[in-house]
């Protein structure tokens, strides 16, 4: 099995191998003598416990820069405690939940640590405690009621590499609890993506270099260990606070190998659906679909008491990013999902002048369902290609279609 590299917990772990050499030269009047292979092995070591093991971050460097102190005769250093978390904010009902308010496009954020940068979501992973408060003050500021992290993300591509560093929770169960919480002293809920995004490799190691993500397998054999991690974690039952979303835009489509016949994606969003319910039954569930995609293919009756996507709840919308440009994946999808839907006037006449509105129905509990005008310029945004304004137009032209909610604060 291989073992992802995480350039922050690296940064961290040689962080505590100089502090080594200080206080032996402190000790001894002279550096220690370096052996960096040494300093390898302890630190594969390190990443082996962590992502392997079952230990914390935490619990694993501290294990391992003591085995490193050891040997050049050093006393053990011990694990630095949490900060405080706030006191649980009172439970939110289902409406507050559902009603997904999070600024995935047009904001920025100032920090200590990263300077100013354009919000992507689930940074929140890796920003430090000071950072992380000041960053949900910001956004709750000016309006937003949700907050966004995942359970294990990187955004670095070719072509852009996002200024904060991804990070990897999902087996540091404890410290993404602790984080929710300081996130609930600003916001109603937080939207957990749980890493889940495209196939999972048979080692189950991430199927995205790039990404971080773990693919469906994955997710579905973790989903337990998951969700009980974060009921019994040592900061308390965090699960009522969250809307579940597998994944970003790799679901639906993205969860089905290449030529699949038949195709069995629909299959494994529903299975999806029904094990986070079955372990959950009153969990807020999420999904986000890709661009022109309406779960799960056929109309209507996906989203009846006994349709496929009759476990879910909040429906989160991807667009394409591509304003001031309008076309069939704005129109299509927005006169199926929201109902009145008002035709904007650069809409063709003869362009599906009748369209069916998927969520006249509830589902399996008998429950509304949620849309969301989620992600339409993100792309852009995060690369700093479009102005505020342009977030601001696409923002009211979803608004004057008659969504509600459009991810973005005027």
């Amino acid at each position: 099995m291989s073992i992802p590299y995480n350039e922050a917990l690296s940064v961290e772990f040689g962080l505590g191998v100089n502090q080594a050499n200080t206080d032996y030269r402190a000790i001894h009047g002279i550096d220690i003598p370096y052996d960096p292979g040494m300093i390898s092995v302890h630190s594969e070591r390190a990443a082996w416990d962590y992502y392997v093991g079952g230990l914390t971050w935490e619990q694993s460097k501290v294990k391992h820069l003591n085995d490193y102190r050891d040997v050049y005769g050093l006393p053990h250093i011990e694990p630095t405690p949490p900060g405080p978390v706030p006191p649980f904010p009172p439970l939110p009902t289902r409406d507050q939940l559902g009603n997904v308010n999070i600024g995935f496009q047009g904001e920025m954020v100032s920090t200590q640590e990263f300077g100013t940068f354009p919000v992507f979501g689930p940074e929140t992973t890796t920003l430090s405690d000071a950072d992380l408060h000041s960053y949900c003050s910001q956004l709750a500021s000016r309006g937003y009621t949700h907050g966004e992290i995942a359970l294990s993300w990187r955004y670095d591509e070719a072509d852009f590499h996002y200024p904060v560093p991804g990070r990897d929770l999902s087996h540091d169960l404890d410290e993404l609890a602790r984080r929710i919480r300081i996130m609930l002293k600003y916001f109603i809920g937080v939207q957990l993506h749980l890493a889940g995004d495209g196939m999972s490799n048979a080692d189950r190691t991430y199927n995205d270099p790039q990404g971080w993500t773990y693919g469906y397998e994955w997710l579905i054999e973790n989903l337990p260990r998951i969700v009980n991690g974060l009921k019994s974690s040592v900061y308390g039952d965090v699960t009522p606070y969250i809307v579940w979303v597998p994944g970003y835009d790799g679901v639906f489509y993205g969860w089905g190998p290449p030529n699949e016949n038949p195709d069995r994606q629909p299959d494994r969003v529903r299975a999806y659906g029904s094990t986070l319910r079955s372990l959950l039954p009153d969990a807020v569930i999420g999904l986000e679909f890709s661009t022109g995609h309406i779960p799960l293919g056929e109309g209507v009756g996906d989203y009846s008491p006994t349709g496929r996507m009759k476990d879910f709840d909040v429906i989160l919308a991807e667009y394409a990013s591509d304003a001031p440009h309008h076309a069939d994946d704005e129109w299509q999808i927005n006169g199926r999902m929201v109902h009145p839907y008002h035709r904007p006037a650069d809409q063709p006449a003869s362009d599906d002048p009748a369209p069916p509105y998927y969520l006249a129905q509830s589902n399996a509990r008998g429950l509304n369902y949620f849309f969301i005008s989620y992600e339409r310029e993100t792309y852009s945004w995060v690369r700093q290609r479009i102005s505020r304004q342009t977030v601001a137009d696409s923002a009211a032209y979803h608004k004057a279609m008659g969504c509600e909610n459009v991810c973005f604060q005027q």
